[in-house]
């Protein structure tokens, strides 16, 4: 695996065209993209702007030549972390394009090596945008836990559209928070993380780090 800049180009992956969201189009993760053809994107020149600003990790270099996305039917990218989980740092989406694919052996070959690098691991399948249910998280500490966040891609929608009628994110949360809101995470969950374990072991109880964090990342998205 390299972490060297890359010239890459997306040549015959259209991975991302099933496994991302698209929020202009109204496209939800794991929906094939009604502008996909044979030869890319039938709609390549006009393209919205989130297609456009995307690069996935191996465009960019963090991932070997054969580790491209349509080979193994999971497209990683670095995305910034929800809020109430850890709000504080950035997290790595790995977004199946099938359900199952992150857990195939050079997948979990790639997490492993992501989370010994220091990074979080969500990862999503398709059914996980419609239900709000079934993701994963790996920490860096070799560890793994099953969440349900509760964030469908309606509800994401409808917070990006509050949002564009002159809403804060922060109304926008609270206009349609997550169902189910994520449970607070117990004190070995905050310990894993070195900026948390360092406000607990001041003395703040794991409530009060838990609201801060939440309250910084909403005041400052």
């Amino acid at each position: 695996m390299t972490t060297s800049p890359s010239n890459r180009e997306c040549g015959a992956c259209q991975a991302c065209c099933t496994a991302e969201g698209v929020h202009e189009l109204r496209k939800a993760p794991g929906e094939p993209c009604q502008f996909l053809c044979e030869k890319g994107c039938a709609a390549y020149e006009t393209r919205p702007e989130s297609c456009r600003r995307f690069r996935c990790l191996w465009l960019q270099g963090v991932f070997e030549d054969g580790a491209r996305p349509d080979g193994l039917d999971v497209v990683f990218s670095m995305t910034p972390a929800p809020v109430s989980v850890h709000p504080w740092r950035r997290y790595v989406l790995a977004m199946e394009v099938v359900t199952g694919a992150a857990a195939r052996p050079a997948c979990a070959e790639l997490i492993r090596w992501l989370a010994e690098k220091g990074e979080i691991v969500w990862v999503y399948g398709p059914e996980t945008a419609a239900t709000g249910a079934g993701a994963r998280i790996h920490y860096p500490d070799g560890t793994s836990n099953a969440i349900d966040p509760g964030l469908t891609f309606d509800l994401q929608m409808a917070q990006i559209e509050l949002v564009q009628r002159g809403a804060t994110q922060r109304e926008a949360f609270a206009r349609f928070p997550a169902i189910p809101f994520p449970p607070p995470r117990p004190a070995k969950d905050w310990m894993r993380d070195r900026t948390a374990r360092r406000v607990i072991e001041r003395g703040k109880p794991i409530a009060a780090v838990q609201r801060v964090f939440e309250i910084a990342c909403r005041e400052n998205p």
